[in-house]
C-alpha cells in the first residue's frame, strides 16, 4: 500500500507547486524492512520524482522494537534528502529516549494535546515544553489537528510556527486542492 501511495504522489508530483512537500506515512512495521529504504528510492526515480519533495513520517510505535535498524533507515532517507518527520509525538512511552538516539528533521504533536488546550493547563505546558524543546533541537515543530480559530490563536501565542487540520482545510482531491492553492495566490495578489 505504502509504494502504490508513494507511485500516485510520484504521478502528482509534477502538478504541484515546487516548494510543496509530499508527506506519506509508513506503517510501523516497514521502519524495520532493510529494502524499504531502496524502495522507496526506486519508486521515486522510476517516476523522475526528486525525493527532496518527499517527507517521510513515523510514529513512535514505529521505533519500538530495533531502534537501531530504525536509525539507519532514518539516517538513509536523511541522506538522499527526505525529510522524516516523528508523527503523533508525547503520546509514546519513550519519546524523549527516540530524540536522544536520533534526528528527526521534524516533530509533529499529537491531536490530543491540541484538542484540550482550552480544557488543561497541563496540555498546554507540554505543547509549550515540546515547542520549546524543538526550538532547544533545532528542529521544526507542527501543531496537529487545529481546528478552530482559537487553537491558532493560542498556538500562536506559544510560538508554534506551523500547525495542521481542519481549520486550514479538510483532506481533499489533487484538483480541489490546486484550485484552493490558485485561489488563496489569487487573493494574495489583490
Amino acid at each position: 500500500l505504502t509504494l502504490s501511495v508513494l507511485r500516485q504522489a510520484c504521478a502528482d508530483l509534477p502538478r504541484l507547486p515546487v516548494p510543496w512537500r509530499v508527506a506519506i506515512n509508513i506503517v510501523p512495521s516497514q521502519i524495520q524492512d532493510p529494502l524499504l529504504v531502496e524502495q522507496l528510492l526506486q519508486t521515486m526515480r522510476s517516476a523522475g520524482a526528486d525525493p527532496r519533495r518527499f517527507e517521510i513520517e513515523l510514529t513512535e510505535t514505529a521505533l519500538v522494537g530495533d531502534i537501531d535498524a530504525a536509525r539507519r533507515t532514518i539516517e538513509a532517507l536523511q541522506r538522499e534528502g527526505i525529510t522524516v518527520a516523528l508523527d503523533d509525538f508525547g503520546t509514546g512511552y519513550s519519546s524523549l529516549s527516540y530524540l536522544s538516539r536520533m534526528w528527526f528533521d521534524k516533530i509533529k504533536i499529537d491531536r490530543s494535546f491540541i484538542a484540550t488546550l482550552h480544557e488543561s493547563s497541563e496540555s498546554v505546558k507540554i505543547v509549550q515544553s515540546i515547542i520549546g524543546l524543538g526550538a532547544s533541537l533545532d528542529v521544526q515543530v507542527v501543531a496537529e489537528g487545529v481546528e478552530t480559530e482559537r487553537d491558532a490563536r493560542t498556538l500562536a501565542g506559544l510560538r508554534c510556527a506551523a500547525e495542521q487540520g481542519y481549520l486550514f482545510a479538510r483532506p481533499m482531491a489533487l484538483d480541489a486542492l490546486l484550485r484552493l492553492h490558485g485561489e488563496a495566490v489569487t487573493l494574495e495578489a489583490h
